[in-house]
Order: C-alpha cells, then structure tokens, then sequence
C-alpha cells in the first residue's frame, strides 16, 4: 500500500522499526531519579549483587528506572546517548520492563554494550565503570534467565536478555508446550538473532 502522508509514514515506521514519540518525561527521567543506587541493590532477593555493596559507586549513584515505560527504538537510543554522557556517569543501574517489538537485532546488541556484561563484550567501550542491568528487579549478567520463556517474550526482551545468561533452558518442564509466539521460523529466526554476537551463552536447551 502506498505511503501518501506524514502520518501513514510514522506508522510503518514505527511497524518495522519500532520507533515511537518519546516523551518529555522520559527524557527528564534521569535527572529526576536522584535515589541512591546502593540501597535498591541492597534489597532482598537480589542475587548475585556485590556484597556491602563492594563495586557500586559512591555518592550520588542512582538507578534508572524505566519500568513505566514500553521502550521502542527511539527510548534505546535515547538511553545509549545518556549512559554515554556526563549525566551517565553516575548512574549504576538500569532497570526495564519492557521493550517494543521489531526493534532491530543490530541496535539491542549495540544496547547490551553499554552494560556490565561477560569479560571482552565490552572491551571497546571507552567507560571506566559500566552500569549494571536489571530486568524487572533482577540484576544482570546472570547464570539463567532471570524470568520463564512465556515472560521474555511477553516483554520482548529475549534477543536482549540472552546477551546477559550463562544457561538457558527454553522448557522448565518438558511436557508444557512452547508458547503459542514461539514457533516456526519466527522462533527460529529470534534465537539466531540471539546467538549472534553473544559472548556470554554458554549452554542452550530447547
């Protein structure tokens, strides 16, 4: 179908791409969050956190939240260019919910870079302390997924959380059967993208 106005052209952009209106508030939303990091990554149930919290950083760390937003391309991006300036600096974590669908393979992976992750995936990016990210409270880079299959999808964060897992076990149990978004080429097509580039999977089981 042919494109014949501004607005026709911002939806199929939006389809393909996932770029959507970023609000003002998102943007003014690393500023605004002035809360401690340390004592987010002191809470209960956060495995796998320094101790004492031994490698956070001091004064004025704080954590990103971005659980209130459904992030397309245009919030990455806008995220990867704070976490790259003088504002990003002081923040240690960041925390997602949720991501929009068809953002591109290429662009995640340019995302997982920007955080702590496996020895050598960031080799090249010029940052003496990388933040840490979170997935809905759970601190990354893991040994498993963090949440189940039927999750990850949902929240369209498996191509971005597998950068980020030693083990993956697709089916906790055998006898359930994969989700209904999870099969054919579709799915096949979601794990190559999620094994390309991928220095921290190790061990994959279907």
């Amino acid at each position: 179908r042919a494109i014949r106005t501004a607005e026709e052209f911002r939806a199929a952009l939006s389809e393909k791409t996932a770029c959507s209106h970023v609000p003002p508030e998102f943007l003014r939303s690393h500023v605004q969050q002035a809360a401690p990091a340390k004592r987010r990554w002191g809470l209960p149930g956060l495995s796998g956190l320094p101790a004492g919290g031994e490698g956070i950083p001091e004064d004025g760390a704080v954590l990103w939240d971005l659980t209130p937003w459904t992030l397309s391309s245009s919030h990455v991006r806008r995220v990867m260019v704070v976490l790259q300036s003088q504002d990003g600096l002081r923040i240690s974590s960041v925390n997602i919910g949720k991501l929009e669908a068809n953002i591109p393979d290429q662009l995640l992976s340019h995302f997982a870079e920007c955080f702590e992750g496996p020895s050598g995936r960031n080799a090249s990016f010029e940052r003496r302390a990388l933040p840490r990210l979170l997935f809905r409270d759970s601190p990354l880079p893991s040994e498993t997924c963090p949440a189940s299959l039927a999750n990850l999808l949902e929240a369209n964060v498996l191509v971005l959380l597998f950068h980020f897992v030693k083990r993956v076990q697709l089916q906790e149990n055998p006898s359930d059967p994969f989700p209904g978004t999870f099969t054919g080429l579709s799915a096949a097509r979601m794990i190559g993208s999620s094994l390309r580039e991928n220095w921290a999977l190790e061990e994959l089981k279907a």
